[in-house]
């Protein structure tokens, strides 16, 4: 049975960490994916889905609880989560999330709100809130575990320090990066100070590190992917030392040097390193493990933001199959159908292009909070794939409601921005319109030459 213990009250426990645990996977997945970025990234699922008739049972067991029992005896309670955590697993966050709710409540009420198993509740939703992208409601949850977490246990205890790491996380995710960054420092520098520099949980704080400083890098401050990639390369070599070359965590290094030797525009060295790592992943983890599609993910992004999409669009054909076979409302589903009508978009197929664009956005509109620069994104790709058709009355709508947004929203990478720019401007030249054309190149001009580099 699919089984979650709470925290003990009398002595809290920390959550293991690790460096292949799948929080940092994840944040690196979405980070690959948007080009600085992925910051739409969610919490992770596990490696391994939980079967059906593992959920029918332990609707069962909840079932016979809450008869025998009542709704908020604590043997119900921890039913109720367990339900919630194999239905996150599931990828059917919106029935976990409601769950997690009614869970927190009765804890709360029963136990306070400073309660180790209060605090357990409130993490357990905020990562189905972060799953759900919902990321303005899971920010002040993780606030409010660290908060009592520092104050009740220290600085420096484990579940401190976890809690530090939960937040940093969010704040990435949510392009809060001069907030995030002197987080990950204070827990690398404790980890590096008790464990020693070369302890797995020193190396996956250093990877938390080096993960924000290429964000910033990607954002106009250079100066921080010099230390991004010194950390990432110690990461790699300490990795490759003792665990070998092909190790799970091995791998995952390297993925973090190719994202950060990519903002650098070591483009051909950043290439190299994505495919060795997909055909590692292939071959020892098979083609439908979870690390191979994000690996699949990450190469072919990282090939139509170099202007080779005839060579990303088999890798997106084969992993929309894959997306296929899982529930349908998942935002990888819409990431890879989105993705997928850029390449063919950018081959033109345009037509073809058009039926994965509308499904993507129906998605995201769907499970993404209203006013997602995600979906606005989707948004810019299907104008310029209407564009491309010669329907400039359809398109204009798409492009120009999307482009605010995309242009405003924190965290989005500025080769976003230049993309929908640049479909602005094909929009106007192809419909014969030159002056709304010139408009949009001055745009286009301010964001090559701001006038303040750092004012995004």
């Amino acid at each position: 049975m699919w089984r979650h213990q709470p925290t003990p009250p009398t002595r809290p426990t920390p959550r293991p960490r690790s460096p292949i645990i799948t929080w940092r996977r994840a944040i690196l997945a979405a980070l690959v994916f948007l080009g600085l970025g992925y910051l739409g990234s969610r919490v992770p699922r596990p490696n391994h889905v939980p079967t059906v008739e593992a959920e029918a049972l332990n609707r069962q067991v909840l079932e016979a609880q809450r008869r025998a029992l009542g709704p908020e005896h604590p043997n119900t309670l921890t039913a109720i989560d367990n339900l919630a955590l194999l239905l996150k697993a599931r990828g059917k966050l919106d029935e976990a999330e409601p769950l997690f709710r009614q869970v927190l409540e009765a804890q709360r009420r029963a136990l306070g709100p400073e309660h180790p198993n209060t605090l357990t509740a409130i993490d357990n939703l905020a990562r189905v809130l972060w799953a759900r992208d919902k990321l303005d409601e899971a920010e002040p949850l993780f606030r409010q575990v660290l908060e009592v977490q520092r104050r009740v246990l220290g600085p420096e205890h484990p579940n401190t320090l976890t809690a530090i790491d939960n937040l940093a996380g969010v704040l990435l995710v949510r392009g809060k990066l001069d907030e995030a960054e002197p987080l990950f420092r204070q827990v690398l520098e404790v980890q590096r100070r008790v464990l020693g520099p070369e302890h797995p949980n020193t190396l996956t704080s250093m990877s938390d590190l080096a993960l924000v400083l290429q964000a910033r890098g990607k954002l106009g401050y250079r100066p921080k992917l010099d230390e991004a990639e010194a950390l990432s390369r110690q990461v790699l070599e300490v990795q490759r030392r003792v665990l070998g070359p092909e190790h799970p965590n091995t791998l995952t290094a390297m993925s973090l040097l190719a994202l950060v030797l990519e903002a650098r525009g070591k483009l051909d060295e950043a290439e190299a390193l994505n495919r060795q790592v997909l055909e590692a992943r292939r071959r020892i983890l098979g083609p439908e493990h979870p690390d191979t599609l994000s690996s699949m993910s990450g190469l072919a992004i990282f090939l139509l933001d170099r202007r080779k999409p005839s060579e990303a669009e088999p890798i997106l054909r084969e992993l929309l199959q894959v997306r296929r076979t899982q529930p349908k409302d998942l935002p990888d589903l819409a990431n890879t159908l989105s993705a997928l009508g850029r390449a063919l978009t950018d081959t033109g197929k345009a037509r073809e292009a058009e039926p994965r664009l509308h499904e993507a956005l129906e998605i995201r509109r769907k499970v993404l909070p209203k006013g997602h620069w995600l979906t606005a994104n989707t948004e810019s790709r299907l104008g310029g794939c209407l564009t491309k058709q010669g329907r400039y009355d359809e398109a204009e709508p798409f492009l120009l409601n999307s482009y605010p947004t995309i242009a405003s929203a924190p965290g989005v990478p500025p080769a976003r921005v230049r993309l929908a720019l640049e479909r602005n401007i094909a929009l106007y030249e192809a419909w014969g319109k030159p002056e709304k054309a010139s408009a949009w190149r001055v745009k286009l001009m301010d964001l090559d030459f701001p006038a303040d580099p750092f004012a995004r």
